[in-house]
């Protein structure tokens, strides 16, 4: 019969915050036990053993647990990493207040569960994670200030990274950034107000306002421009935005991207959206309808319906007999009479110069008279082509009669013309 007597020598946890600051920090807790027999001698041997954490010293609130199922003791000893098969995870140790249960073989739980408690050099982590500490290891150097977990710089120095090359311009009376390496902030001579670079190589910052997010030999020279990453990229305009390659927005308020292609991409005037994009531009409203600008070879604008402006520069409606239904015979005579009663003038559009003159009907005569389209304000281009189309096939059919009756009256001419022909005789 094996008795047991366990006895706590360490524990100790690397909190999972820490691991990004020191390393690969490992993620266990080490644990060791001793183990006797009734006599109190070691024993040697192999043991199954499983561990639980609580949040409780009583209750059966397991918070965490894993099962050791050939732990080897050793004259008595034996060492175990928890965790090292069910990893244990953060939030475990969300409260201070955690007991570890340990079960040998089939036997009941050991009574009383430990308290699960800090080793003396982690209570440094009290503090490890405040701007105080942080500047008390820094000495108390100059220029800078502690409030709670705050560091600030002191008369609105500014913020750079070290030894990196980077300059910051202006006479400190307002706060810069720059994390970069070999970037700038302001101009000589200048005394910008709070430009920034956050990350990237040669990139500038020189208006006021100004903001480079990264990348590389990107600079914002415009008030309130920025350069969100890329390379090569020119925010010069005031309010203007550059990104992707070689995006030069030149002008106020212009927003500027271009594709990877290795030339430079540049706004045309204040105000304006260019976009370089050789692979095509495509709005989505949903999974059903949609428009793409691509050069395909056939079109430059298609869309889900199948409409398209080609690359010629026609507008192809959709026409597709299965997009249809509801065929009705047309009556041609009833088109031609609406027609002749349709007023066709010439006008200009009060959006448009006068010089620019325009032939056609008025969306609402229109509507009136053929009851098409989707109201009374717009003809589509569908509907005139159609009624165009019925009214030559019924003039086709009325110039067929008219040369019907054309042939019969030569006929009754000839007729005629020979009657008189044989009285004469």
């Amino acid at each position: 019969m094996i008795s047991t007597c366990l006895k706590l020598v360490a524990i100790g946890i690397v909190l999972l915050s820490l691991s990004t600051a020191f390393g690969d920090a490992p993620l266990l807790i080490n644990y060791q036990g001793r183990l006797t027999d009734d006599g109190g001698h070691p024993l040697d041997t192999v043991v199954r053993v499983t561990f639980r954490i609580y949040d409780s010293p009583n209750g059966d609130g397991v918070v965490w647990s894993e099962t050791h199922p050939s732990l080897t003791v050793t004259d008595g000893f034996f060492d175990v990493f928890l965790g090292s098969i069910t990893e244990i995870p953060e939030s475990v140790f969300v409260s201070r207040f955690r007991w570890l249960g340990i079960e040998l073989q089939d036997r009941p739980e050991l009574f009383p569960r430990s308290r699960i408690v800090s080793v003396p050099y982690a209570y440094e982590t009290i503090r490890a994670d405040t701007a105080q500490y942080s500047f008390e290891t820094m000495g108390g150097v100059k220029h800078w200030t502690a409030i709670d977990s705050i560091l600030y710089t002191d008369n609105l120095w500014g913020l750079a990274r070290g030894n990196s090359a980077s300059v910051l311009f202006g006479d400190g009376a307002y706060t810069m950034i720059n994390f970069g390496l070999a970037c700038t902030t302001g101009v000589g001579g200048l005394n910008n107000i709070y430009p920034a670079v956050m990350s990237g190589y040669k990139n500038v910052a020189g208006g006021n306002y100004s903001f480079v997010g990264g990348g590389v030999n990107d600079k914002a020279y415009g008030q309130y421009s920025a350069v969100t990453g890329g390379k090569d990229n020119i925010a010069e305009g005031d309010y203007s935005y550059a990104g992707g390659h070689h995006a030069h927005a030149a002008h106020n308020g212009s927003f500027v991207w271009a594709d990877a292609f290795d030339t430079t991409f540049t706004s045309m005037r204040n105000n304006q959206f260019r976009v370089r994009a050789h692979g095509g531009a495509r709005f989505d409203i949903n999974d059903d309808n949609w428009i793409e600008i691509f050069d395909d070879g056939v079109g430059i604008i298609t869309s889900n319906t199948g409409a398209r402006l080609t690359i010629a520069g026609i507008w192809a409606n959709a026409s597709d007999r299965n997009l249809k239904e509801n065929f009705t015979p047309v009556d041609g005579e009833k088109i031609l009479e609406k027609l002749r009663k349709l007023d066709v003038t010439q006008w200009n559009f009060k959006s448009e110069d006068d010089s620019i003159i325009h032939i056609g009907p008025i969306a609402q005569d229109f509507y009136e008279l053929f009851g098409l389209g989707n109201g009374n304000t717009t003809i589509s281009t569908v509907d005139p082509n159609g009624i165009a189309l019925v009214a030559i096939q019924e003039l086709s059919r009325k110039t067929d009669r008219i040369d019907s009756l054309e042939a019969q009256v030569r006929e009754l001419q000839r007729r005629l013309d020979q009657l008189i022909a044989n009285q004469e005789r």
